[in-house]
């Protein structure tokens, strides 16, 4: 406990023995008369400072709205494609319009954002999608999990 605080709880009395330990440190464990005095003193307004935040209530509380919640996947339904069936699906222009930018997005193709693969030309679009296939069909287990899990979200 802090010397005449006659607070009660644990945060107090953890905080009187650093305060303590502090100060032994600082001022020694002599009896002269004017260290004790010191000694004293910066227990009573350290006391005294502890007292008055523990009093305010005015301890961060964590904001509720602020907290993470964990995400867990609890769906053992999705089934891994192969890799001849994921190449079988994105042979639609449709389904590899809405499969290859999450693929582009979880790093199939360095340094090529969505973006830069959305605004990209035909051409250079098409060069990305047969990255992106080849990748797949030589056995890239990353982008064939991903692909899996958005054709699985289509319904596939």
């Amino acid at each position: 406990m802090i010397p005449g605080g006659g607070e009660k709880g644990l945060l107090p009395a953890l905080i009187g023995l650093g305060t303590s330990a502090l100060l032994n440190k600082a001022f020694g464990n002599s009896n002269s008369p004017s260290k004790n005095i010191l000694k004293q003193v910066a227990t009573g307004v350290i006391g005294g400072v502890v007292t008055n935040i523990l009093s305010q209530n005015k301890l961060p509380v964590p904001d509720p709205q602020n907290q993470q919640t964990p995400i867990t996947t609890t769906s053992n339904n999705s089934k891994t494609l192969s890799s001849s069936q994921i190449a079988g699906l994105l042979l639609s222009p449709a389904i590899k319009n809405q499969v290859n930018p999450a693929l582009i997005n979880s790093g199939a193709i360095p340094n090529v954002s969505v973006n830069d693969y959305n605004n990209a030309s035909a051409s250079q679009k098409a060069a990305y999608d047969s990255q992106i296939s080849n990748k797949i069909a030589a056995g890239d287990q990353k982008l064939a999990q991903v692909a899996s899990n958005a054709l699985n979200n289509l319904g596939y």
